[in-house]
């Protein structure tokens, strides 16, 4: 999906577009499972990565577009909680605390991020130490992978600070939107909608000898991959294309410096109700009680039931729920890649007997999904090579999640610059 509005407009306008797929599906780390019971009856369904994206003004263009109803909103969803200083809290700062992250808003557009600030010390300087261990740091955890502490300041802040930054126009979808049978459902709609536009897909083929004509002929081409897939064609461009001032060498080296880190989710549905009900909660790290320690590396979870109506069968609406836990990082995410199922359940299971107190309850089903190279590193070697990676090359351009914001909305809005930067 990562670009759609312009391959649909380039397509309007008879330029023939074709899509070179390594995998034997097109989507990449999106998809939707279906859950069953020890019966075989579907119970509900699971995603494998994103379970929706922000709504905007492209995103009610993209569902419309594609024939798509957006799925019902719970109305416990705004709720959000934060388990820190080992309980669980919908707003973990003290009366002082939450002052001093009111002022430091007030100055925080006068405040921006230096060049090599982290977002820790950032947040630390302009909004106090409690919010940015509190909240910042704990936030970012659960959506980025990855430590405030590890995390580029000017990459996340950019859309606030630079005039020039793409912004997110409201739509009527609000908070988060998925259709109603998971994000599944909206990759098959949009590989549908391009295929009747004459868009063409070739699955389970090899890019490399396809990037490597249509660069050497001047045809646009566009990577829209992973760093790591992008530096392995571009290698191959390099020892094949005499590439004169191009500096094709720097831009492998550059991309094989965007670091990845390994994700799981693991999606379950219990029998039950969830005693903190809401969208999810994000957990502090390096803290448990006088016994035992949290596992480290259980960033969050979501409440997949509470979110969007559909996510457990009509008739076990009240009896069931679902959530994804998701587990990963920098230090800890390959050791979660090569964890069982059971293994994982069980890091689960001593989390939520940690942090939650929740009653015990039987699972009646499972997804899991691991991805060994699932988020980029927004670090500072990210922040170092990002603009050199967001040039064009010949006729090649990168597009990604590693060259702007995570998320798929923040990918949607690149797309509005993708044809300009192709310059046809």
């Amino acid at each position: 999906m990562l670009a759609f509005r312009v391959l649909s407009r380039l397509s309007k306008q008879g330029f023939k577009i074709e899509i070179i797929e390594k995998s034997d599906r097109v989507g990449g780390l999106l998809g939707t499972n279906v859950l069953s019971d020890r019966t075989g009856s579907r119970i509900g369904i699971a995603e494998t990565a994103a379970n929706g994206l922000l709504g905007s003004e492209l995103a009610d263009e993209l569902f419309r577009d594609c024939g798509l109803s957006f799925a019902a909103v719970g109305g416990k969803s705004k709720r959000r909680y934060f388990w820190v200083d080992n309980r669980v809290q919908r707003w973990p700062l003290s009366i002082r605390e939450s002052l001093r992250l009111f002022f430091g808003i007030l100055e925080s557009r006068s405040r921006p991020p230096t060049e090599g600030e982290t977002v820790f010390t950032w947040g630390e300087r302009v909004f106090g130490s409690a919010f940015a261990r509190k909240i910042l740091d704990v936030g970012l955890l659960g959506i980025f992978a990855a430590s405030a502490k590890h995390l580029s300041a000017k990459l996340l802040t950019e859309r606030f600070f630079n005039p020039r930054a793409l912004r997110r126009r409201s739509g009527k979808s609000k908070g988060t939107a998925a259709p109603v049978e998971g994000m599944g459902q909206l990759i098959d709609a949009l590989e549908t909608w391009l295929r009747d536009h004459d868009v063409k897909f070739q699955l389970e083929t090899d890019a490399a000898p396809f990037l490597k004509d249509a660069v050497s002929e001047g045809r646009p081409v566009v990577l829209a991959t992973a760093a790591s897939a992008a530096a392995a064609l571009v290698a191959n461009l390099e020892s094949d294309i005499s590439w004169p001032d191009e500096g094709i060498g720097e831009l492998r080296r550059d991309l094989q410096a965007v670091r990845m880190i390994p994700v799981v989710s693991l999606t379950i549905v219990r029998k039950g109700r969830p005693k903190h009900d809401g969208f999810g909660i994000l957990f502090s790290q390096n803290e448990g009680n006088s016994v035992r320690k949290f596992p480290e590396g259980v960033l969050g979870v979501l409440r997949n039931s509470t979110i969007f109506d559909g996510r457990v069968s009509p008739e076990l609406r009240d009896s069931h729920y679902s959530e994804t836990w998701i587990l990963g990082g920098v230090e800890k995410g390959a050791d979660f890649v090569e964890k069982t199922d059971e293994n994982l359940v069980a890091v689960v299971e001593e989390a939520r007997a940690i942090a939650l107190a929740e009653p015990e309850s039987e699972i009646e089903a499972i997804s899991v999904s691991r991805w060994p190279a699932g988020i980029p590193l927004y670090d500072l070697t990210l922040e170092n090579v990002r603009d050199r990676l967001l040039r064009k090359f010949g006729s090649m351009i990168l597009f990604g999640n590693y060259l702007g914001d995570l998320g798929l909305a923040s990918i949607l809005e690149q797309t509005r610059r993708l044809k300009a930067r192709l310059e046809i």
